[in-house]
């Protein structure tokens, strides 16, 4: 029979040879941090307002029909029963998926992301004009959450153009720069 050797000694300290990122070293200041939570509420709230409007679809398309019926009248029941579905479909879940790409561009941006805020601002836009065209056309209680989140998008996109973020945000070098110059 052959014997064994003995395993090799353990090493004593352990070496990580993961470079440590910019981003995790400069910690990103309270404005940045307040812009990234008042988007995350902003998402929660339209999120929520979403899932009432659901619960509450009845209370949204009678208010639809009896719009589809005033401008309509001709129409047969089932071609407006059909048109008030889509209308709540695309209402609903356009705004949904507005306040995902703003929570998703708001994440990045937390991460240092520099190209997010820029995507941010028109996405606060489309937002806050969405808000207006639903609450304008349907004014119902339900809905009550858009203008809320309106206003929390709008302090989160005040404050992420604060000197604080504007400084964490901008390049630490040239080569950022176009031509690569410093």
């Amino acid at each position: 029979m052959s014997t064994l050797n003995p395993p090799p000694p353990r090493p004593t300290t352990y070496e990580f040879h993961r470079p440590i990122t910019e981003a995790v070293v400069r910690r990103s200041p309270a404005t940045a941090r307040w812009s990234v939570r008042l988007w995350l509420a902003a998402g929660a709230v339209v999120t929520v307002t979403a899932g009432l409007a659901l619960l509450g679809t009845d209370q949204l398309s009678t208010a639809l029909l009896a719009d589809a019926a005033r401008q309509f009248p001709d129409e047969p029941q089932e071609t407006r029963d059909r048109v008030v579905a889509a209308a709540l479909l695309i209402l609903i879940g356009s705004g949904l998926l507005i306040a995902l790409l703003q929570v998703a561009f708001a994440l990045a941006m937390g991460t240092r992301r520099r190209g997010a805020r820029l995507v941010l601002g028109p996405l606060w836009l489309l937002g806050a004009l969405h808000c207006a065209a639903v609450f304008g056309a349907l004014p119902s209680p339900l809905l009550l959450g858009l203008p809320i989140a309106t206003v929390l998008a709008t302090a989160a996109v005040v404050t992420m153009f604060l000197p604080a973020t504007n400084a964490w945000l901008a390049p630490r070098s040239g080569r950022h720069r176009l031509g690569g110059k410093s």
